[in-house]
Parts: structure tokens; sequence; C-alpha cells
């Protein structure tokens, strides 16, 4: 069976040639034919690359399969046609001229279909994940799961602050925050299938120093177990301090895929605020997208190729304040743009440079940060490669955020790098400080 089942697979892709060189007329806006529904179709809703609300209706009664996939917010459909065998589903994306224009390739499980899709010639793939629904409803599971979490803890009898963010997929980042060192390691990971974190400690450099496996309790505490780079075993214990919650805008069509991602309060000045603080950034990914639907004729390798994508982090989040920097990315114009995000929570207002510091001692003040790091970046475990020195060099720092202990100043995020932050103190940047001053009264 698996040997018929391969046959088939190798059938089903290779017989239909990645290599479409017709063109056809742009189907972004126009929604083909509907397809025709029978009394077997089961209705499926969920998200495509953990992003994108999609729909699809699928008929399969005969073993082989016939049903739409349809864009949620933008309307945009594509006919499917495929095969099922056991509960493995292979079916072929259809755009509006009869060509393929992706494939998708799942598990057909218990009332899920989970998988990927992939474009026409296999060059850009995405998770698909679906449930089960009747009739014209929808699963809104996007931003249900993502979420920046900030813990107070112990690891290996030391006091420690930590940050998470899960923006999508089953990935997590963030840092922790050692307060009798005064360091700063980096975290990545994932959250496994069964809800377990499994996250890396590392330093500057992406070597590991040590592993935190565990689990949140009743989503008030985290317990886990801490191994450090000598194998030797510890309990550690946080203490959940704020869950925020994460907002959303989100879009797709045939050629463009566009996400903004925004932390959510219960303030409301804020969440308004927020939003207008991102307008530009958004503005452009719209713009970008009615350029795009002007396109007379477009080609296979049209689909899914166009992506902004808009995200954040948050490096110090108090009742009253929160901190941290934002980013935008997108093919078009393949850089990178990042802002600094200080926002005081009691006076709805944003914290910028020039309500800290002095106008007069702007030349002084850049010339000291430009010396500071400039013998700080020689610490960093990255400056042994000489690639990172000739980036590092490059750098002005431009982002900041303020946090407890002083100021972060941080590069734009780089592909290869990542960002490089580092912390002056208060008590250093003090001579430059207006004596009446917004930072006064929150730390």
């Amino acid at each position: 069976m698996k040997y018929i089942f391969l046959s088939l697979l190798s059938t089903f892709f290779v017989g239909n040639s990645y290599a479409q060189q017709t063109a056809y007329t742009s189907s972004i806006t126009t929604p083909q034919e509907t397809f025709a529904e029978k009394n077997n179709t089961q209705y499926f809703s969920g998200l495509l690359d953990d992003l994108y609300q999609v729909r699809i209706q699928l008929d399969c009664s005969t073993g082989e399969c016939s049903g739409q996939l349809v864009y949620t917010e933008s309307g945009v459909q594509f006919r499917l046609e495929g095969i099922k065998l056991g509960d493995q589903l292979l079916l072929k994306e259809i755009n509006q001229q009869s060509e393929i224009s992706g494939f998708i390739k799942a598990t057909w499980n218990d009332q899920q279909i989970k998988g990927e899709w992939s474009n026409f010639d296999g060059t850009i793939g995405s998770a698909i994940e679906l449930q089960s629904v009747e009739k014209e409803a929808t699963v809104h599971t996007l931003g249900q799961d993502k979420w920046v979490k900030t813990y107070k803890g112990i690891v290996a009898w030391e006091e420690v602050e930590m940050v998470l963010h899960h923006l999508g997929h089953q990935h997590v980042t963030g840092f922790v925050y050692n307060f009798a060192n005064d360091d700063e390691h980096v975290i990545t990971g994932q959250i496994n299938q069964n809800g377990v974190l499994e996250l890396s400690i590392q330093n500057a450099a992406g070597i590991e120093k040590g592993t935190l496996v565990g689990k949140d309790i009743d989503d008030k505490n985290f317990r886990a177990e801490y191994k450090n780079n000598e194998n030797e075993r510890s309990y550690a214990s946080f203490e959940l301090t704020n869950k925020i919650p994460v907002g959303y805008i989100e879009y797709a069509n045939y050629v463009m895929n566009y996400e903004v991602l925004f932390p959510e309060y219960t303030n409301n000045t804020f969440n308004v605020w927020i939003k207008d603080y991102l307008q530009n950034w958004v503005s452009d990914c719209r713009s970008t997208t009615q350029q795009l639907n002007k396109k007379v004729v477009l080609q296979p390798e049209d689909r899914a190729s166009e992506r902004g994508y808009v995200w954040f982090n948050i490096e110090e989040s108090l009742p009253d304040f929160i901190s941290g920097y934002y980013f935008y990315s997108n093919t078009w114009n393949h850089q990178t743009i990042g802002k600094s995000l200080n926002y005081d929570l009691v006076s709805n207002k944003s914290i910028e440079w020039k309500d800290v510091f002095k106008k007069s001692a702007t030349a002084e003040l850049n010339n000291f940060k430009q010396q500071y790091i400039e013998k700080e970046i020689r610490r960093n475990p990255q400056y042994m490669d000489t690639a990172f020195q000739e980036w590092i060099h490059t750098q002005t720092f431009p982002l900041f955020a303020f946090q407890q202990n002083g100021i972060q100043f941080s590069t734009i995020y780089d592909e290869v790098f990542g960002q490089t932050k580092i912390t002056i103190s208060y008590e250093d940047l003090k001579p430059f400080m207006k004596k009446k001053n917004p930072i006064n009264r929150l730390f």
C-alpha cells in the first residue's frame, strides 16, 4: 500500500508540470465560479501559515476530491482537485484560468486537516491547519494563541526576570535577565504538542548556556527543570507577572500576504495610539496591495510572492509602563525598519528622547554613547567573528528602550546577526538628563 501511495504521489505532482509558462488574467479581485456543493461536502476553517484565515469546502466521498479554498478577508477563491488515500490528502490548487497555482499535502484526522501548502514550483511553503465546521462557520483562531508573558522567578538559586514572546507557529523567543550578575541572555525554543515549553538559553554569540523545560500551571506559574551547560540540573520556578494578548491586522490574496502584530492592553487609549503609531507601515502594505491589484497579467510564480510583516519585542512591561521595539520588513523594499516603543500607561503618552534629555547636551551625549558602546561591543562574544565586526561598526544603535536599570540601546534587527543591545545605567546618563523628566516617576 505504501508503494502504491508513493507512486500515486509522484504521478500527482510530476504529472502536473510545475513549469507553466502561460500568462493569465489577474484573479486577485475577481472570484471564480462558485464551487458546486454536494450532499457529501464538508466544511473546514483555519489558518494558512499560522497567519491568514481561510475556508475550505471539500468532497472526497469517492476518493477523488473536489472543492474550493477561500481567503476569508479578501474573498479570493481557488478550485481544489485531488485524491484522498486513507488519511492522506493531496490537492491541487487551481486558479481562475485552470492553471495550477499551488498544492496541499496534508493529513485528515478526526475533523482536522493539518499539513503544508506550497506554491506551484515548491519554492514557497506554508503550514495549513483547519478544523471541521458547520457550513458558513469560521474558526477564529488567529491571535488566540499569540501572547507575551512576563515572569519573575528563581533559576539555580538566583533571581531572574523572563519575558517570552509567542507570536506565531510553535516558536517562542525572549530573554532572561539575571539581577545578581546584571546580564541578559537570549531565549529561543518551542511549545511542543503537549504544551510543554522547551527553551534554550543562549549568550549573545548564540552559544547555549542552559535549557529550561517546563509548563505553565493554571496559567499563573511556570515550573521547569533547568540544566546548565555542564548538565547540572536544578528546579526553576516562575510567577507570571503579566500576560499581554496580541492583536493583529492580516490580509492575503493571490499575490500579497501581510500581517501586523501589536500588544493589546486593557488601556484603550494605548490600543488606539499603537494602531496610529503603526499606520504608516500598514498604509505601505495596503498601497502596495492596491498597486498589485492593478496588474493585468500574472504568472504562476506571482502566487504568494509578496509579503509584509510587522512585529514587536517587549523589553519592559510594568503596570504603568511598556517599552520595547517594533520592526517592519517586506519583500518589495528588501530592508528592515525599526522604531522605539516607550509608553507611559498612566499619563497615556509616548516618552520621546527629547522628553528625557537636555537639548544642550546632545553633542556631548552622542559622543558619550558612542564611546560607551564601542567599548562594550568588544566584550560581545560575537566580536571574534570578523563579519560581525564589520557589521557592528556600521550600526548607530538608533533604537532605545527605557528600563528599570537603565536605557537599552539597540541596533535594527538584522537577518544574519539579529539584534545587539547595550544598556547604559541612569547613573551614567544622569549628567545629560533633564531634572524633571517622565523617567524619574517610573524608575
